[in-house]
């Protein structure tokens, strides 16, 4: 399969999963185009690594083009009057750019007793953890949150559907647009 067909089914396929949502709407209200965030229980696999830049081996998951990643992550206090005014940034100093990867099997952390007093005021904290061996599925359950207007607005949960994984292959790569050359 040449590269530019390989790239032109990755971009439709990530285009079906993540502009389901946009036509629409929330609530009553319009709906932007914009995406506000991709929702999923993966994070933990796929850390850094966009899930519209992603393919999968048998034991991995991987980025498809690199990405850009922070090496020096520093920060910065700044004082108020008072301590209820004053705050840490957290500031970038330097990056590079990596292909990354990480093993597609894990450990889920979950819940196994939960704060449930009757008669008082329940905070519903998890009061015992355990964990589980788990794999990241070749097709997972997402929830895309589009902003509903220019007010901050969004449409949480969001359109529901799944989100499939691309194998990936050697000469795969998603071709920069509009003549983007960065990789980030």
């Amino acid at each position: 399969m040449n590269k530019f067909l390989l790239t032109a089914l990755l971009i439709s396929g990530i285009g079906v999963a993540i502009g389901a949502a946009t036509d629409a709407s929330a609530k009553g209200r319009a709906r932007t185009s914009k995406v506000k965030a991709v929702y999923h229980d993966y994070s933990s696999v796929l850390k850094e690594i966009p899930i519209d830049n992603a393919c999968i081996t048998d034991t991995e998951v991987k980025t498809i083009n690199p990405i850009k990643v922070c090496n020096n992550l520093v920060p910065i206090e700044h004082k108020g009057h008072g301590e209820a005014q004053s705050y840490t940034d957290w500031v970038c100093q330097s990056y590079s750019v990596q292909q990354l990867s990480y093993k597609r099997d894990f450990e889920r952390r979950y819940c196994t007793k939960v704060d449930s007093h009757r008669g008082e005021a329940s905070t519903g904290n998890c009061l015992a953890w355990a964990t589980a061996p788990d794999r990241m599925p070749d097709e997972i359950k997402i929830s895309v949150v589009h902003y509903v207007n220019g007010q901050g607005e969004d449409d949480y949960p969001g359109q529901q559907g799944t989100f499939k994984f691309p194998a990936c292959t050697k000469d795969m790569h998603i071709l920069p647009i509009n003549g983007d050359t960065k990789a980030y």
